[in-house]
C-alpha cells in the first residue's frame, strides 16, 4: 500500500506529543494547563454503606438478555438492589445456578429470550434521584484514603481463586468512589474550563458539586481520553467556595481476557481557555517531503562507554506542512483571528513559518482553518535518527494583536511506503520491523505505569534489536507514544473492539494520535474479533480512520478467514496472528497485491532462572528451541514486512500454561518486576549483534536500533545444586550467543567447542552430574578471535544484599536522575549474594525497602514470579532466584515551572494533605539525595543513594530518552 501523495511530495506525519511527558506544561498566552493527580479521596464502594431507592421494575421470570456484568449478590432482593446503586442500570437477572455468577446487571445488548432458572426485572420508570450518596457535594469523606494519581485500585486487591477470572489474574473486581476539593479562580470568570482525562476504567460517573456532569466509559472506550466542561455547572462555585467532583467508577468488569485494572489510572488535568481557543484533538498536520531532496550524511556518534565509535547515516530533505485546526468562537460577539505557526529544531532554531486568517466567527461557532508553509533540510524521522521538531500554533486577535490560545506540539517527518514485496520501507529504505506486543500493566501499579518504566520497557525494547511496538489491544496514555517518537521505535496502533460501539473508540485513537511520527498503522481489531463478517461494519472503520486520516494504512491482528469475502477487503496490510510460513504464503495467494505482517507471533514461554520445567511449579528459562522456529517463519520470508513478538514483557493475568497457581503470563523476554530473562539474550544475540556465518536471507542491520556493536554469550542455565530438581539424570546447558564459535569451560577445561552454525539457534553441552564450580562460556568470530564470554559460579550461603538503581540509570539508557515532578518512579534492584558477591539463585529471602531520607516513598514491589501472590503495594517481597524489586515514588514536585506550582496551590483545597507536597517559589529547595535501606532477615543490610533534579530539560523522561539513543543497553 503506498500512501497517496500530491505530484512530488509523499506523506510524512507529526507528533502532536507536549514537549516533555515528565515536566507540566507552563502557562500558555490564552490557557492555563494545571496538574489535577494530587489530593483525591478514595475508598471501595463496598465500604461506604448506602442504598439508592430503587426505580419501577417489570419483573422478567424465565428470560434473560446479554451484555449484562456480573454482581456479587447472594439472592434475588440482593441482585435488584445493586441494580439500584448503579445509576444507570437498567435490568437486573438472577439465577443461583449459573456457573459464571447468580446476580448480573446493567443494559441489555441483545432482545430478552427465554431462559430457564433465571429471574429478574427491566426498569418501566426514571429514577427520582439515582445519585450514590459518597457523591453528594457535603459528603462526609474525612475519614477516606488520599491517593494521586495515576491510580489503579484492583491491583491492591488480594488474589482469589474463588471468585476472579484466571485470564485477568485472579484478581476481583470492585467499584469505587473518588472525590477531590478544589478552588476555581475568580479570575476565570469570563473562561471556558475543562477537566481533561487521559483515561478512567471501566465507567465513570462524574458528578460536580452533586449534579451529574458526565458518564464515560465501557467498551475500548475506557482507553481512550475524554473532558468535562466544569463553567456551565449550574452551581460551580468561582473564588474562595470550594467544589466538590465525584467520581463513581464502575469497575466491576474488564476485559476478562487480561488484566485491566479498574479507577483513575491516568493523569487528569484542569484546563483554562479563554471563549475562543482551539479546539480538543483538531490539530492535524500532515507533512509532505519533497523525495528529490533527500540527501543522506554519514554521521560519526563517539561513544563514551566504549572506545568505539558508531557510524550513522542522517537524511534530510525540503518538505511542506500542511496543518489544519478547528477554531472556537464561545463568546457573545463575532471575532476575527489570524493563526501563526513557526517551527523550531531541537536546538531552538527556526526552521519555517507560516500564517492564517480566519474569517470574522459568530459567536458560538466553529470552523476549521488550513494553511500550508515550506521547511528546508530537515532532518528526517528514522530508527537510527529520530529527528523531532517543536510546532507552535498561536491564535491572536485581528483587531488588537492580543494573544487568545497558544500550543506546542512535537512534529516528526518521514516517509513510509508498505509494499507488497518489499514490506515496509521507511525513507526509501526496505527495513524489517522487528519488535513486541505490549500489556499496559507492571509490577506494584497495576495499569497506573509511571512514565519512567515506560521508558525502561522502550529501551529494553531496542536493547535486544527492536524497532516496533504493537499496542495490544487499546490506545496508551499519550506519554507512551511521546517515548516512542523519542526513541525511533515504528508503532502498530490498535482499537481491539470492531463493534458498533468500538467505531467511538476507533475515531478518538485515530484523531489522537495521528500526528505522531511513530505511528504507521491503525488496527481495528486483534484474532476473533476480526471475523464478524460484517462489511457494513468494516466499512464503517475504515471511513472514520481514512476521513481523520487519509493516508496510513488501516489493519486488523487476523487469526483465520483472510482474503476475499472477509476483513482483507477493507484493510490496507495483513496483519496475521501466529501464523506459521505456509499460511502467510496462503494468505500472499489470495491477496498476491497486500503486504502483509505478522502482527502477533511467536508465544514462547520461559520463567527467569528456572533450569527446567516441573508441571505447575515452573517453567524452565531456555526457550531457543520455540523462538528459533517461530520466529524464523515470518522473519525469514523477505516480503514479509516484520515480526512483532508476543510479548517483550510479562503482564498480569492470561496465565499459561497453567491456571492456578499461576497468575501471570509468562511469555515475556523480560518478567513482570522488569528483570531481563534469558530471552532477552536470544533476541540481542540475533536481532542486534548478529556476527554468526548464517543467514536467514535478511541483513539483519537494516533497521537496526543505532546502539553500539558488540557480542552476546551467554549461558542460560545456573549450577545452583538448590535450583535443579533432586531427581535430575542429565545436566543440560544452553548457550545463547551470535558468534560463529562457543565454547564451554568448566573450572577452565574445554567441554569441547561448537560451530554456532544454524541461523536463530544456539548451542548446547551435557553432564550426567552438576557442574561444581564455574561454568564459562567463551566466543570466537570466525578468525577465532575472542569476541566474549560469560561465567555462571554458584552462589554459596546468601550473605548479604547488593543494590543498584535499574532506572533512572545510564545503564539501562533511562536517564541519570530521578525528577522530582511528582510523578517520577525509582526502580530499586535488590539482589541476594553470597560474601564473594555472586548471586544466590536459590534465595528467596523476605526484601524490605525503606525511605532513610529524601522526597520519596515505596509505591511498590515485585519480584517477577508469575506465581507469586504476595501484595503488590506494600514495603516487602520474596526474592525470586535472588531478585527483588522497589518502586519508589517522588513525594514533591519543585520541577514544575513557579506559575504551575502556584496554580495547584490555590485550586488544590487539600494541599499538604496527599502524598505530594507543592512547594512554593519561596520554599527551600529540595534535598538532592534520596537514601533507601534494603533489609532482610539473617542478611546484610544495604543503603543505595539516588539522585534527584528538579531540572525537566535535562532530567525528564523524555529528556533522558533523547540523550541515551547510543547508550549501550543492559540487559542483566
Amino acid at each position: 500500500f503506498k500512501m497517496a501523495t500530491m505530484s512530488f511530495f509523499v506523506l510524512l506525519t507529526v507528533s502532536l506529543a507536549s514537549s516533555s511527558t515528565s515536566a507540566h506544561q507552563a502557562l500558555f498566552p490564552g490557557r492555563d494547563v494545571v496538574p489535577f493527580d494530587y489530593a483525591w479521596k478514595f475508598i471501595l464502594s463496598d465500604k461506604v454503606n448506602y442504598t439508592l431507592p430503587c426505580p419501577a421494575f417489570n419483573n422478567t421470570p424465565g428470560a434473560k438478555c446479554g451484555g449484562l456484568k456480573s454482581a456479587g449478590a447472594n439472592s434475588l432482593d440482593e441482585c435488584k438492589q445493586a441494580c439500584c446503586n448503579v445509576d444507570d442500570c437498567e435490568v437486573y437477572q438472577y439465577n443461583p445456578q449459573n456457573a459464571q455468577g447468580a446476580c448480573w446487571i446493567g443494559s441489555c445488548d441483545t432482545p430478552m429470550h427465554d431462559s430457564k432458572g433465571w429471574n429478574g426485572g427491566m426498569t418501566v420508570s426514571a429514577r427520582n434521584d439515582s445519585r450514590p450518596p459518597p457523591c453528594d457535594q457535603q459528603f462526609d469523606d474525612s475519614d477516606w484514603e488520599y491517593v494521586d494519581l495515576p491510580h489503579d485500585y484492583i491491583v491492591t486487591l488480594p488474589f482469589s481463586n474463588k471468585t476472579a477470572n484466571g485470564k485477568t489474574g485472579y484478581f476481583p473486581r470492585a467499584n469505587a468512589f473518588y472525590r477531590k476539593h478544589f478552588y476555581l479562580l475568580g479570575t476565570w470568570n469570563e473562561s471556558r474550563i475543562y477537566l481533561h482525562f487521559e483515561g478512567v476504567y471501566k465507567v465513570a460517573h462524574i458528578y460536580i458539586n452533586g449534579q451529574l456532569a458526565r458518564v464515560y466509559g465501557g467498551s475500548n472506550s475506557a482507553y481512550t481520553d475524554f473532558v468535562v466542561r466544569l463553567d456551565n455547572i449550574s452551581n460551580i462555585n468561582m473564588g474562595d467556595v470550594p467544589n466538590v467532583i465525584a467520581i463513581y467508577v464502575d469497575g466491576s468488569y474488564g476485559t476478562e481476557h487480561w488484566y485491566s485494572g479498574a479507577g483513575l489510572y491516568r493523569s487528569v488535568k484542569l484546563l483554562r481557555f479563554n471563549k475562543q481557543y482551539f479546539d480538543f484533538d483538531s490539530l492535524y498536520a500532515p507533512t509532505f517531503v519533497q523525495q528529490d531532496t533527500i540527501k543522506g550524511h554519514v554521521v560519526e556518534i563517539q561513544n563514551e562507554i566504549q572506545s568505539n565509535s558508531l557510524i550513522l547515516t542522517r537524511k534530510t530533505a525540503n518538505a511542506m506542512v500542511k496543518p489544519s485546526i478547528s477554531v472556537v468562537n464561545s463568546g457573545d460577539q463575532t471575532r476575527a483571528m489570524q493563526l501563526q505557526y513557526v517551527l523550531y529544531d531541537v536546538s531552538g532554531n527556526q526552521k519555517g513559518q507560516g500564517q492564517a486568517d480566519v474569517p470574522p466567527m459568530a459567536s458560538n461557532t466553529v470552523t476549521n482553518i488550513s494553511t500550508e508553509f515550506s521547511v528546508s533540510d530537515v532532518t528526517l524521522w528514522s530508527i537510527q535518527t529520530p529527528a523531532l521538531y517543536k510546532l507552535k500554533v498561536r491564535m491572536v486577535e485581528s483587531s488588537s494583536g492580543n494573544v487568545l490560545d497558544d500550543m506546542n506540539t512535537t512534529i516528526g517527518f518521514r516517509t513510509v511506503d508498505w509494499d507488497k514485496d518489499s514490506g515496509f520501507n521507511l525513507n526509501g529504505e526496505k527495513v524489517k520491523l522487528r519488535g513486541f506486543c505490549h500489556h499496559d500493566d507492571f509490577t506494584g501499579v497495576g495499569m497506573a505505569m509511571p512514565d519512567r518504566v515506560w521508558l525502561l520497557r522502550a529501551m529494553q525494547s531496542r536493547g535486544v534489536g527492536g524497532n516496533a511496538w504493537r499496542m495490544s489491544h487499546n490506545n496508551y496514555r499519550p506519554a507512551v507514544y511521546d517515548i516512542l517518537d523519542a526513541t525511533g521505535t515504528v508503532v502498530w496502533d490498535e482499537n481491539r473492539d470492531l463493534t458498533p460501539t468500538g467505531v467511538q473508540g476507533q475515531e478518538a485513537m485515530v484523531k489522537g494520535h495521528r500526528n505522531h511520527a511513530s505511528i504507521a498503522s491503525y488496527s481495528f481489531c486483534n484474532e476473533g474479533g476480526c471475523e464478524r463478517t460484517n462489511a457494513t461494519l468494516y466499512k464503517i472503520f475504515r471511513e472514520v480512520s481514512k476521513r481523520n486520516d487519509p493516508f496510513r494504512v488501516v489493519t486488523g491482528n487476523m487469526r483465520g478467514a483472510t482474503g476475499p469475502g472477509t476483513l482483507s477487503d477493507f484493510i490496507d496490510v495483513q496483519g496475521l496472528s501466529h501464523p506459521a510460513s505456509s499460511e502467510i504464503m496462503s494468505v500472499r495467494t489470495k491477496d498476491p497485491n497486500k503486504a502483509i505482517i505478522a502482527s502477533e507471533c511467536c508465544s514462547c514461554r520461559t520463567q527467569r532462572g528456572e533450569n527446567v520445567q516441573v508441571d505447575r511449579v515452573a517453567m524452565q528459562a531456555f526457550n531457543g528451541d520455540c523462538l528459533q522456529e517461530q520466529v524464523n517463519r515470518s522473519d525469514g520470508l523477505p516480503y514479509v514486512a516484520g515480526s512483532l513478538i508476543w510479548t517483550l514483557g510479562d503482564y498480569m493475568g492470561e496465565p499459561s500454561p497453567w491456571d492456578w497457581p499461576q497468575v501471570s503470563s509468562s511469555f515475556g523476554a523480560v518478567d513482570l518486576a522488569g528483570f531481563p530473562k534469558a530471552g532477552a539474550k536470544w533476541f540481542q544475540a540475533w536481532w542486534l549483534f548478529t556476527t554468526s556465518l548464517v543467514s536467514n536471507g535478511y541483513n539483519s542491520t537494516t533497521g537496526r536500533p543505532p546502539l553500539p556493536s558488540g557480542n552476546v554469550v551467554y549461558v542460560v542455565e545456573d549450577n545452583d545444586s538448590n535450583n535443579w530438581p533432586s531427581n535430575t539424570e542429565k545436566y543440560v546447558y544452553h548457550v545463547y550467543s551470535d558468534a560463529p564459535y562457543v565454547d564451554l569451560l568448566h573450572n577452565g577445561k574445554s567441554q569441547g567447542m561448537q560451530q554456532n552454525d544454524v541461523f536463530y539457534g544456539w548451542t548446547e553441552w551435557n553432564f550426567t552430574t552438576l557442574p561444581q564450580g564455574n561454568i564459562t562460556a567463551i566466543g570466537y568470530d570466525k578468525e577465532h578471535n575472542k569476541v566474549g564470554e560469560h561465567t555462571r559460579t554458584a552462589g554459596q550461603t546468601a550473605s548479604m544484599l547488593k543494590l543498584s538503581i535499574d532506572a533512572p540509570s545510564p545503564t539501562t539508557a533511562t536517564g541519570n536522575k530521578v525528577l522530582l515532578d511528582g510523578h517520577d518512579v525509582v526502580l530499586v534492584r535488590a539482589e541476594i549474594v553470597d560474601t564473594n558477591g555472586n548471586r544466590v539463585e536459590s534465595a528467596k529471602n523476605n526484601v524490605t525497602f525503606s525511605i532513610v531520607s529524601g522526597p520519596a516513598r515505596v509505591l511498590g514491589v515485585g519480584n517477577g514470579d508469575p506465581f507469586c501472590k504476595e501484595p503488590h503495594q506494600v514495603t516487602w517481597r520474596s526474592a525470586y532466584h535472588g531478585l527483588a524489586r522497589g518502586i519508589l515514588k517522588v513525594t514533591t514536585d519543585s520541577a514544575s515551572p513557579p506559575m504551575t506550582r502556584n496554580l495547584i496551590r490555590q485550586i488544590d483545597a487539600d494541599t499538604g494533605k496527599s502524598t505530594v507536597t507543592i512547594p512554593s517559589s519561596n520554599d527551600p529547595t529540595p534535598t538532592n539525595v534520596i537514601t533507601v535501606k534494603v533489609t532482610a532477615p539473617g542478611l546484610k543490610e544495604a543503603t543505595i543513594d539516588i539522585m534527584t533534579s528538579d531540572d525537566s530539560t535535562t532530567d525528564s523522561v523524555l529528556a533522558a530518552a533523547a540523550a541515551s539513543l547510543h547508550l549501550p543497553i543492559s540487559l542483566d
